[in-house]
């Protein structure tokens, strides 16, 4: 079970997730006459809507007029309800009509691209945002399947680790991916929830980044890499941002100081005067 502090802190930082806009139980007659229709059928669909809005002012049920003569096949045998509907759910000159009601109201005739409407609005429901307590046993339910799922990444990641560094796997042979461009039993593979699995490389660094190629800032991962001090498999699975990380590196670049001087003018990132970056290729 996902502790409260966690809970209450997923809460906060998605509370916008849980905004609840205006909402109203919505009526609607439609009689419909699409935009592109001839005028005469319009004109006709506005004169009996315009009927039937007398009707309705003479006290007939707005329910049993909907069942009669409502060309909206999806609620008319439903007495027009809509159910609980946001403005979004109606066109926007019929939403703007029919949110502007009180509960009871009824449109005058509303006309949109399907024809012409009428609405009544039977219940009105505020803007809210659900409280902690309303959505506690929902964020519990995601935090704990997170939470299996990244146990489940971690183990896999164990897994594939154990594997390369016994010899018995490389990483492209455990995570192939989905277009070879060089042959190379030595990539890094990241193993997260976010996408398909697979090994993939970096291309050259040098120790003067502050991000790496693929995985981004991982200050970590990067101190790891060039602390090791030669090629090999990296001796656990790193934290990259989403997923995780088991990182064999391929190769390790010592240029001379004759090779970097000749360098280091076209280099965007600037080392110290007294020596050269390590490069490494993972």
């Amino acid at each position: 079970k996902a502790h409260e502090a966690d809970i209450a802190g997923y809460y906060e930082m998605n509370k916008m997730s849980y905004f609840q806009p205006e909402r109203a139980q919505v009526r609607q007659i439609l009689i419909r006459a699409m935009s592109d229709d001839p005028k005469a059928k319009r004109d006709e669909a506005k004169q009996k809507i315009e009927n039937l809005k007398k009707e309705l002012d003479s006290g007939k049920d707005f329910a049993e007029l909907a069942k009669q003569f409502s060309d909206d096949t999806e609620s008319r045998d439903k007495g027009g309800d809509l159910g609980l509907i946001e403005r979004v759910s109606l066109p926007t000159k019929l939403a703007d009509a029919a949110f502007a009601l009180k509960e009871g109201g009824v449109t005058a005739p509303v006309e949109t691209p399907l024809g012409w409407h009428l609405a009544k609005v039977e219940k009105k429901v505020p803007p809210e945002t659900k409280t902690l307590d309303q959505v506690r046993g929902e964020i519990a339910t995601q935090l704990w399947t997170r939470e299996q799922a990244k146990a489940l990444a971690r183990a896999d990641a164990e897994k594939a680790l154990a594997a390369v560094k016994s010899g018995k796997s490389t990483l492209k042979s455990l995570y192939p991916p989905e277009e070879k461009k060089k042959e190379d039993d030595n990539p890094f593979a990241m193993l997260g929830n976010s996408g398909k699995t697979e090994a993939t490389e970096t291309g050259e660094f040098n120790a003067g980044v502050t991000s790496i190629p693929q995985l981004g800032a991982q200050p970590e991962l990067l101190k790891a890499i060039f602390d090791a001090g030669a090629p090999g498999t990296l001796d656990k699975v790193y934290e990259a941002g989403d997923g995780l990380a088991v990182v064999v590196l391929d190769a390790r670049t010592k240029p001379t100081e004759e090779a970097w001087a000749a360098q280091k003018e076209t280099l965007t990132t600037q080392a110290p005067e007294s020596s050269a970056p390590d490069r490494f290729t993972a």
